[in-house]
Order: structure tokens, then C-alpha cells, then sequence
């Protein structure tokens, strides 16, 4: 009976050879491992500037250990540098591992925590082990507002508004063709995002020019002051003014259009209001 015993115990350990004697197991950081500061939407985390160290021990010589984030928004990387979304590193002759592993992000919203479970496992036995992986996303959110007079509250405008009003600043009024103009002032904030801000960047579409004025009377309005860029995370604020010289009588409408960076979700970019003017003309006295 001892011998019989004896030779069972024998070919088990024949069969799993060394894996028998093998704990394995690996170090994780805390999780969730936190990509720091924010990062602006549309841009990435710097290249090695995220990264947490693995180690651990009781695998096989040389054995694979493989980690994979199922999200393209973390990718890994073992350098710092050609990130991807799987990743393979090797357990030393002694059995043990110490590897680092960078993550790069790149947010798709503002001001909200996104997370990434990554999978760590290895076939030679099996054994797997996850940690999350967490960032956040910082952009700008664009404001527009308007006035008749400088002594007048600023009232917003807001982002594809067909309507022009007095009290947006949006309708002119009359002017006197050919004697008059009329000058409206626009304030543009970037107003912050429970602390998740970033600068708001105006497009040029000519040089030094960020306002385009579109639309059947493009021409009967122009822009007189252009405003500053970029917008400061911090509740930065800019103005410009158009002014409204008519060349002939009648209504005159046109669309004002501002490409910026304010990202998705809810993107003003570009950001379009509609504005109006009335040519007037005397006519003399019989």
C-alpha cells in the first residue's frame, strides 16, 4: 500500500513537474491606479509620464505573462514609448518579475471619471489577476453673450439661435443708410466644469481673424474688434464687436460663426447665432 502510494505521488509529480512547488502571483498597485493632472479632450497624456511597477514571483523560468485594457482610450506600453493595447513581459530565470507598465490616455469626457479594468494572466498554469486603471477628461465649455448698450446686463446667446433680439445684442435695429452705423459688443467665457477646464482655443480662418460673418447680407456687417486667444481655463473672458453699416434700405440678416475647441459631448464648435439690421433711408420732403 505505502509503495502504491508512494508511485501515485511519484507520476503526479512527474506530470506537473515544478508547477506543483509554483504560487503564482503578482503585486498590483491600488486600485484604481489615477492618470494625473486631467487631460484635454482631443489630446493624450504625455508619453512615460503615467506609469506603476509589477512585480512578483513563483512563476516558471521565462514564463509569459500577458496584460490587455479592452478600451482604446488606455493603451500600454513597457518603455514609455509604441503603446498598445495588449502587452507581453517574461518572468526572470528565478521566476520572479519586475516590469513597469506605462498607460497613456485619451478622454472622451469633460469633468467625469472614465475607468479601464486591465486583465494580467498567464497560461503557464493559469493564473490571472485585474486592477482598473481611471482618468478624467478637461475641456472648455464656450459662452456667448450680448448687449444693446454698454450700460445693459450681458444676455446669453445661445449655439444655433435663429431669432435675433434686442436685448441679445443680435438685432441692430435701424440705420440710417449711408450715415449711420451701428456697433454691437459680443463677450465670449470659458466657464468651467466642476474643475475639469481648459483652455478655450478660437480657430483662425484668415490670419488674426476668428469671427465669420455668413449669409445673404454677409456684406452689411463686419467685425471691427477681434477677440483674444486663447480663453483661460479660469473663467476667462474676450470680447469683440461687428457693426452694421447698411448700403441700402431694407432688413439685412447674416449668421455670425466661431470655430473654437469646446469638445463632445454637446460640441459648440462652431458656435452660430443669426443677426439683423434694418437699412433705412429718408426720403424728401415734397
Amino acid at each position: 500500500m505505502k509503495r502504491s502510494l508512494f508511485f501515485t505521488c511519484f507520476i503526479i509529480s512527474i506530470f506537473l513537474g515544478n508547477n506543483i512547488l509554483k504560487a503564482q502571483s503578482l503585486n498590483l498597485p491600488g486600485s484604481p491606479f489615477n492618470i494625473l493632472p486631467p487631460v484635454l479632450i482631443g489630446e493624450s497624456s504625455p508619453d512615460g509620464a503615467d506609469l506603476f511597477n509589477v512585480t512578483g514571483s513563483g512563476y516558471n523560468n521565462g514564463s509569459a505573462i500577458f496584460v490587455d485594457s479592452y478600451d482604446t482610450h488606455f493603451i500600454l506600453s513597457l518603455t514609455g514609448g509604441s503603446y498598445q493595447s495588449s502587452l507581453t513581459f517574461y518572468a526572470d530565470a528565478s521566476g520572479n518579475v519586475n516590469q513597469d507598465i506605462y498607460v497613456k490616455f485619451t478622454p472622451t469626457e469633460i469633468g467625469s471619471s472614465e475607468e479601464q479594468t486591465l486583465d494580467f494572466y498567464c497560461w503557464n498554469p493559469y493564473s490571472g489577476q485585474t486592477m482598473k486603471v481611471q482618468g478624467f477628461g478637461k475641456g472648455p465649455e464656450m459662452k456667448m453673450e450680448g448687449r444693446e448698450t454698454g450700460s445693459d446686463p450681458w444676455d446669453e446667446i445661445l449655439d444655433g439661435e435663429t431669432t435675433p433680439t434686442v436685448s441679445e445684442g443680435t438685432d441692430f435695429g435701424d440705420a440710417l443708410v449711408g450715415t449711420a452705423i451701428v456697433d454691437r459688443i459680443y463677450r465670449i467665457s470659458n466657464t468651467a466644469i466642476g474643475g475639469k477646464s481648459g483652455d478655450l482655443v478660437l480657430t483662425e480662418y484668415e490670419t488674426n481673424k476668428y469671427i465669420q460673418i455668413l449669409g445673404t447680407n454677409a456684406n452689411q456687417f463686419s467685425v471691427t474688434v477681434e477677440p483674444s486667444t486663447p480663453i483661460d481655463s479660469a473663467g476667462g473672458t474676450t470680447t469683440y464687436t461687428v457693426r452694421f453699416d447698411p448700403t441700402s434700405a431694407g432688413i439685412k440678416t447674416a449668421e455670425i460663426s466661431i470655430g473654437n475647441n469646446d469638445p463632445e459631448p454637446n460640441s459648440e464648435n462652431p458656435y452660430n447665432f443669426a443677426i439683423k439690421g434694418n437699412g433705412t433711408v429718408l426720403f424728401p420732403v415734397p
